[in-house]
């Protein structure tokens, strides 16, 4: 990363350093002990100098439970280090291995959190005893996200040394630190001294030109007084008739409304500009004819191929309506500004101001030429370019209910819909746009593009593939519309190079990744496919057009024949169910229609999708204008039923049978990614017909250790996949799926580690239930205060406990077989990753151990490595016969085996989670003929296998499993 700081050269050499080449040194007669801050899993103890090095401290911790820990030295003033060269500081090593960091922090931007300058390149890995100076070159610190280090530099507040254990090191820190030294560089003063001396010029020239201002917007503010009343008369004088009279006597007076606003704020020179351009077209009746544009740019309003039944229209010309009879106002000024505390409420405000131009501008809408309508859209236009600070609109605002006070994406989706408009608007009305309002829209344009530009399209690896699909077309549209506002070619380039990098986040059955590797959430799919059938609409371009072309599996594998979509093969924090939008398959439907002739069946299956949807869904959002511009009328045709395939978009089997279907996935997101909570689910429909016909779903089965006694599970606890090992086989009547895994600690960023604990899991999957045997353990003696198994069950109904070990949660029933937990008990859960428990809505059966039933998870305990803990679990629709026999089974050579009897069949599939191939004699229950299945995922492959003596004879691949099965002429049923 590009920063200032590369420019530095460091001049101070090694050895004694004068008093006056320090900017900070650490005091000889105290260790500042007051101003030592640590991490709760560690402790610092001042020690006696020694003579060379002074205010030294000891530095101690068992990392646990982190892999991380770190002191932090704050200073009672802000530092200024803006002729800093290096940081010098000694430590005395421990030989432990880890590595150690230097960081510096700054004053966040509005007084919000930290900004951290990292300097990673001269990290010091404590492999050495005794001690050692070390250095961190301040040309050699990375800067943050929205860092400017020659603001930052001269306001430092704390030092940081941050320790980050290495993977499989188990090793605890003891070392210590002292003789912390900041040092100047000579050549950096006189550079610094230069700089501050042109800065001051400028901050002269600010101030000169701020008191000019206040000046003229004074004088402007006196001029607009007498200007108002008599200009908002002639404005309310104006003819009403024809339209195109109306049309500008509205837009007018919103303009007269818009002086007001900026009277009440004070900005009088703002007022004036307006009110200038007031007077100017009531001087030349020609002026603002509001006569629509001869010319229509099909690019930017696309015709409507067929008006007749179109099932988007109405909604969106309803919705326009609405939005033109709202009173809403945007103030001016700060007053103004802080009057939307919630961002969230410009992704609304964006969209509105779309649908209320589209509806005001589009040959097809009986809204055409709509007076008041377009100046409501030119209202909420300017409340939406005038309210960003710097192109964020984050800035001094918080999401509401509790949510962060900072979401970056809230930009794109507010500013795509926002610049639709503004282009729209231009080539359609463009002399209802006057020349102070083209100024000030165009700029604000400019300023909330070249923030994206800066802070999303510049992180992104030009060589990379994509990595955040969703919010990528955002961004590649909103570059392809500011291109053609304001005429700029860089940013038609840019939004071609984030196509090539969408192009690379498709997968085979036509999702798209979510974030990095890890598997899509269905959310999000259909802003993958609107935005991009709407950059096709703009610029012809083939790829992104087949990119919508070839994701035609995808809805009518993962949404239900009643229009419930799946959500369990989503990453850890997106389990969540809503409803499918007809939109996104509507727009596939439509173009798979008019582009792939040969795949009409395919074509049909997604308008199925969206017809379902649209029996009960009217959708209002803007959306809906991509999908009326495409939709063609033409038949559905039922989706797929009674199968069981391997979806390589997950990478794991996926099954529908009537009502029942079930899905697993194996996907490895990545090294350092978050892992899955869950590799299986399934979920049940009403087979009534009704608006999200969901039943229950088996949404998430893991097994966890706690490391805290009390918490959020997903800080508390551990159970999330990391270094996994899975095998996957598929075949007509079943699917398998088995794996051994590390569980980690999770982070962001790709930046989690593992924990000294593994998982492991065996599942068979059928047109009847899925049965899966779970065990977690420790690789190590490890402390914890419980071991949880955990089944969870989405969405919020009652757990009904028909014995011991059979629950029924609506129509699914939930059978234990096998485990060896103390206990079993119900009760609520998240269904996202942070809710609160006010929030929970789903249900778990949780397997408890017995320390954790003793003590109520209060104490930890040493759990040994020969500690296993496990249980067998059977998931199937209520009406179905239980499984006739489920045994779990533990076999030589470190095999482990699930055999399942059921619907006249027995399956058997036997795991090898050793990185070694293992031949077996496997025991068979009286057969005569039995088959082989290997574990080659979308292609199985099977072969009968001798019987003798009630034994096979197996060669079990390393880390994978088979997968023996006979039917039910040559099966018996044993004890």
């Amino acid at each position: 990363m590009k920063t200032i700081l590369s420019a530095c050269v460091l001049a101070v050499a090694c050895g004694v350093t004068a008093a006056a080449d320090l900017a900070f040194d650490w005091p000889r007669d105290k260790a500042l002990v007051d101003q030592w801050r640590h991490k709760d899993n560690a402790t610092l103890e001042p020690q006696a100098d020694d003579g060379a090095r002074t205010g030294v401290q000891r530095w101690r911790s068992g990392f646990k439970p982190f892999e991380f820990t770190w002191a932090t030295l704050h200073f009672k003033k802000p530092l200024d280090m803006g002729d800093a060269g290096s940081i010098r500081y000694w430590v005395k090593g421990d030989g432990s291995g880890h590595r150690l960091q230097f960081q510096l922090g700054a004053a966040g931007l509005q007084g919000r959190g930290s900004l951290y300058y990292v300097n990673t390149a001269e990290a010091v890995t404590l492999n050495f005893m005794g001690w050692r100076e070390c250095k961190a070159s301040l040309a050699r610190f990375i800067t943050p996200t929205g860092g400017d280090p020659m603001r930052d530099l001269g306001q430092i507040g704390f030092a940081q040394f941050m320790i980050q254990r290495p993977p499989h090191n188990t090793a605890a820190l003891d070392i210590q630190l002292g003789d912390f030294r900041i040092v100047r560089d000579k050549a950096k003063q006189r550079t610094l001294a230069a700089l501050r001396e042109k800065w001051r010029l400028v901050e002269v020239e600010r101030v000169r030109r701020e008191e000019l201002e206040v000046q003229q917007n004074r004088v402007a503010l006196d001029e607009v007084a007498k200007m108002l009343p008599d200009l908002r008369k002639q404005v309310e004088a104006l003819p009403s008739e024809p339209v195109e009279a109306a049309r500008k006597r509205a837009v007018l007076l919103w303009l007269v409304e818009d002086a007001e606003a900026s009277v009440a704020a004070g900005m009088g020179a703002s007022a004036k500009a307006v009110l200038d351009d007031v007077a100017a077209s009531l001087r030349d009746a020609k002026s603002a004819s509001s006569k629509i544009a001869s010319r229509s740019d099909a690019a930017t309003l696309p015709p409507i191929a067929e008006t007749k039944g179109n099932p988007y229209l109405e909604p969106v010309l309803n919705e326009a309506k609405r939005c033109r009879d709202v009173k809403q106002r945007f103030p001016k000024g700060e007053a103004g500004y802080k009057a939307v505390e919630n961002f969230w409420q410009f992704a609304g405000f964006g969209g509105r101001t779309y649908i209320m131009t589209w509806a005001a501008c589009h040959p097809d809408s009986p809204l055409r030429g709509d007076p008041a309508l377009i100046a409501q859209a030119m209202r909420w236009m300017q409340g939406v370019f005038q309210n960003h600070r710097g192109g964020d609109l984050n800035v001094g605002r918080t999401g509401g209910k509790g949510n962060p006070g900072q979401d970056p994406n809230i930009n794109r989706f507010c500013y795509v819909p926002t610049f639709e408009a503004y282009l729209l608007l231009q080539e359609t009305y463009p002399d209802l746009i006057p020349p102070s309002k083209r100024k000030e829209w165009d700029a604000s344009a400019r300023e909330v593009t070249e923030f994206q530009l800066k802070t999303y399209g510049e992180k992104v690896d030009r060589h990379a593939a994509g990595w955040y699909p969703n919010m990528d077309v955002h961004y590649l549209l909103l570059m392809e519309l500011a291109s053609r506002i304001l005429g700029e070619p860089r940013w038609h380039a840019e939004a071609e190079r984030f196509l090539k990098l969408i192009a690379n986040s498709i997968y085979p059955d036509g999702a798209f990744t979510y974030l990095g590797r890890q598997n899509e959430c269905f959310v999000y799919h259909e802003i993958n496919v609107t935005h991009l059938a709407r950059y096709w609409q703009l610029t012809g371009s083939r790829v992104a057009r087949d990119l919508v072309l070839a994701s035609g599996l995808y809805y009518p594998n993962n949404v239900e024949p009643g229009g419930v979509p799946e959500y369990y093969t989503d990453c850890f924090w997106k389990h969540y169910w809503g409803g499918a939008s007809p939109t996104g398959p509507d727009i596939v439907a439509s173009m798979l229609h008019e582009y792939r002739p040969k795949e009409v069946e395919l074509a049909a299956q997604n308008r199925r999708v969206a017809n379902v949807e649209l029996k009960w869904a009217k959708p209002a959002h803007y959306y809906g204008i991509y999908a009326a511009t495409l939709w063609r009328d033409f038949p559905e045709a039922p989706q797929r039923d009674g199968y069981i395939l391997y979806d390589r978009d997950v990478q794991g089997p996926r099954g529908r049978f009537g009502h029942w279907s079930f899905a697993g996935t194996t996907r490895d997101h990545g090294k350092g990614a978050q892992g899955k909570d869950t590799f299986v689910g399934a979920m049940l429909t009403s087979k009534e017909e009704k608006q999200f016909p969901l039943d229950a779903a088996l949404q998430v089965v893991t097994s966890q250790f706690r490391l805290q006694p009390d918490g959020l599970r997903y800080r508390a606890c551990r159970y999330l996949s990391a270094n996994e090992e899975n095998a996957v086989t598929v075949a007509k009547d079943f699917a398998a799926l088995t794996t051994r895994y590390r569980i980690q600690n999770v982070s962001w960023g790709g930046k989690s580690t593992l924990t000294n604990w593994e998982g492991q899991q065996e599942w068979i999957q059928t047109p009847h239930r899925i049965i899966g045997t779970l065990s977690i353990r420790p690789l190590a003696d490890e402390k914890a205060y419980s071991i949880h198994g955990r089944v969870r069950l989405g969405q919020k109904l009652t757990i009904e406990k028909i014995d011991d070990s059979t629950f029924r949660y609506g129509g699914l029933r939930v059978r234990l077989h096998e485990h060896n937990y103390a206990d079993a008990i119900a009760e609520p859960s998240e269904n996202y990753w942070l809710q609160s428990s006010e929030q929970f809505r789903s249900t778990e059966i949780v397997l408890r151990d017995a320390h954790s039933v003793k003590f109520g998870e209060k104490e930890q305990k040493t759990y040994t490595a020969d500690t296993e803990q496990f249980f067998t679990v059977e998931v199937s629709p209520a009406d179905n016969a239980p499984a006739a026999q489920v045994k779990r089974h533990e076999l030589p050579g470190g095999l482990r085996a699930l055999e399942v009897v059921a619907d006249g069949q027995w399956l058997m599939v036997i795991h090898n989670p050793l990185r070694k191939a293992v031949g077996a004699e496997i025991p068979v229950p009286n057969l005569k003929k039995v088959r082989c299945h290997q574990a080659k995922g979308a292609k199985p492959v099977s072969s009968l296998v001798g019987v003798r003596e009630n034994q096979v004879r197996c060669l079990i691949p390393a880390s994978s499993h088979v997968v023996l099965t006979a039917d039910r002429h040559s099966t018996t049923t044993t004890p």
